[in-house]
């Protein structure tokens, strides 16, 4: 409340000393509790602007230093008191009203007992009236300076502090006045941060059994704030005016800018923004991610901006988060572009013609965002990120934690707003549902989007071979029916498969891909086996299997004129030659119904002289 919309300054009083009250105040009250108690709210009081002003900050209390503030006048400090036992008597049998919060946030250099004195004579005016409603107290300093205000007056008081970018550790400052005096506390004010400090914040209120509230549910263009309000042109001309930094706008221009700034502070015309929402209720107690703007499906694109819903370190990790300027003297912008969400991460707008009008930008070294994502087919995928970059940088992505792409790496594009894009070709992905990682492994370029298209094309590779040759998907391609198999000799099952593997090689031909295998380890082994590879490939690193997503062995492909018609995961047994067979692929039908028998027949021929 502004106490001038229920009663005039003292200095334009027609007489000196005494109180002219102005309904427009108390009916705007009146309005609001009927509002309040249609949909089973509780209104709270709060005097956010005294007589004259209880603090120096005239943004909060529209104290005029040319004035008397309220501690500088007894007609001041006597024109509040008489306030709140109007509105004590006007309101004391309301049902709706919460309480009365006498003063918000004083800020000023009071005498020892000086503001507790003055909180005494509001209580025993409003007592005079009122014996039903709590009374709200709140300390010195913006709130938070309790000195000289314990022990509690009444026994109907409730301490109320205010909490702004500070440490989310500790609340043992205010907590000692609840356990020593067994008077209630409440969170009064706190906000104007990301949405981690924001799930921080409020878990440490809960888990201490304090209530809270939320400043502001609404903000001109804020991405702090539940909603937020559209600003227009003909209202930022006429605050820039204020500010000194152009003419003055035209009346006509000036009022249309206030109306439709009134106009669009209807809660119908703000911009609701869930993942502020999100953050003070769901992931206070949940670290779950969820999908931000509906599911994202592969194949298809997903914009770098629309990262999962979620609390840092697990939705996204970024090297600034929330300012803690309070105890760092050090204001942090946690999302450095300003737009679209409150979380960490860096969001711009974007001139990129492909994305959704953001940009993830000011990347850095090992940040990373998470997106639930629903392949709706497994298969080979081209991936293409479109970015833009003044130098050099490594991308990666991972799925469920296991790497699917490793060091992209985006050249210098010329500058932050020439996006291009980047492809990576053939990279196996498995139909489900994952958490899919984009990690900036190195940072400095803005990112817009990643499109993922399906192809059976194989992934290109050169790699040295066992005999110290050069082994490329070329050799795959060549031939219209092969085998690729993935494996080790460290490998139990790929023994187990072996024999299996030598049938298949006397029909169709069989290439191999040693997993991070020694030569030393894998020639013994081949020797006592026998080898049905034509040409082993070493993969010292695992780089390969990463490229082909095989993440467990052995796991096998079939490959027809350079596509992967089928993939196998684990040993060929006995009972997976059917698989084989059923696979209708036409130019290698016949082959494949020819091997099927063959490698049977000679699977039972040797179970049968093991058996004897």
């Amino acid at each position: 409340m502004h106490y001038d919309l229920f009663t005039l300054p003292i200095q334009d009083e027609p007489v000196s000393g005494e109180n002219t009250w102005i309904d427009l105040g108390f009916s705007m009250v009146d309005n609001l509790l009927d509002w309040c108690e249609s949909n089973n709210m509780y209104l709270i009081l709060d005097l956010h602007a005294a007589p004259g002003g209880q603090g120096f900050g005239s943004d909060i209390n529209d104290y005029n230093p040319n004035l008397p503030s309220l501690w500088e006048s007894e007609e001041n400090k006597n024109k509040t008191i008489a306030l709140w036992g109007k509105l004590a008597e006007r309101y004391s049998d309301e049902p709706w009203i919460g309480g009365y919060d006498l003063l918000n946030e004083t800020h000023w250099d009071l005498a020892e007992n000086e503001l507790r004195n003055f909180y005494i004579d509001v209580t025993n005016e409003i007592r005079q009236y009122d014996q039903n409603h709590i009374i709200f107290i709140e300390g010195n300093g913006y709130a938070n300076d309790f000195s000289g205000l314990t022990p509690p007056w009444d026994d109907n008081m409730v301490y109320s502090f205010h909490k702004y970018w500070s440490f989310n550790d500790s609340l043992d400052w205010v907590t000692w006045m609840r356990n020593e005096y067994g008077v209630p506390l409440w969170m009064g004010e706190g906000g104007e941060n990301s949405n981690q400090w924001f799930t921080e914040a409020i878990k440490l209120f809960e888990e201490n059994y304090i209530g809270w509230a939320f400043w502001p549910w609404k903000k001109l263009e804020s991405i702090s704030a539940p909603y937020a309000i559209p600003t227009n042109s003909n209202y930022q001309s006429l605050i820039n005016y204020f500010r000194g930094e152009s003419s003055a706008p035209s009346i006509e221009n000036a009022v249309s800018g206030l109306m439709q700034l009134a106009e669009d502070s209807h809660i119908s015309n703000n911009r609701f923004q869930k993942d502020v929402v999100d953050a003070m209720i769901r992931q206070v107690n949940s670290n779950e991610t969820l999908p931000f703007s509906g599911q994202n499906t592969i194949p298809g694109v997903i914009y770098a901006s629309d990262y999962d819903l979620g609390v840092m370190n697990y939705a996204y990790s970024d090297s600034d988060y929330a300012t803690y300027h309070i105890n760092t003297d050090n204001f942090q912008a946690w999302n450095q572009g300003w737009q679209y969400r409150n979380d960490g991460v860096d969001i711009e707008n974007s001139s990129d013609t492909d994305g959704n009008g953001y940009q993830v930008g000011f990347t850095s070294e090992d940040e990373w965002l998470i997106f639930t994502v629903e392949i709706q087919e497994s298969g080979f995928y081209n991936i293409v990120t479109r970015y833009a970059s003044t130098s050099s940088g490594i991308f990666s992505m991972q799925l469920d934690g296991i790497p699917i792409v490793d060091n992209i790496i985006l050249y210098n594009t010329g500058s932050y707003t020439n996006f291009v894009n980047k492809l990576t070709q053939g990279i196996y992905l498995p139909e489900g549902t994952f958490k899919l990682k984009m990690k900036m492994v190195t940072g400095g370029y803005n990112l817009s989007t990643v499109n993922f298209d399906i192809s059976e094309e194989i992934p290109e590779f050169s790699i040295e071979s066992l005999e110290g040759k050069n082994f490329t998907n070329v050799d795959l391609e060549n031939k219209e029916v092969v085998i690729l198999n993935f494996f080790a000799s460290w490998c139990p099952p790929c023994k187990i498969e072996h024999p299996q593997l030598l049938q298949l090689s006397n029909i169709v031909p069989v290439f191999g891909i040693a997993k991070k295998n020694k030569k030393k380890d894998l020639l013994p082994w081949l020797e006592e086996l026998g080898s049905p590879y034509e040409v082993i490939g070493m993969d010292h690193n695992g780089l390969q299997s990463i490229n082909w997503g095989v993440y467990g062995l052995p796991e096998t492909f079939i490959i027809q004129d350079g596509l992967v018609k089928y993939r196998h995961v684990g040993p060929i047994m006995e009972r997976d030659l059917e698989i084989f067979k059923n696979l209708n692929v036409p130019s290698r039908k016949d082959v494949i119904q020819e091997l099927v028998p063959y490698v049977k027949k000679e699977t039972e021929k040797k179970t049968t002289t093991t058996k004897e």
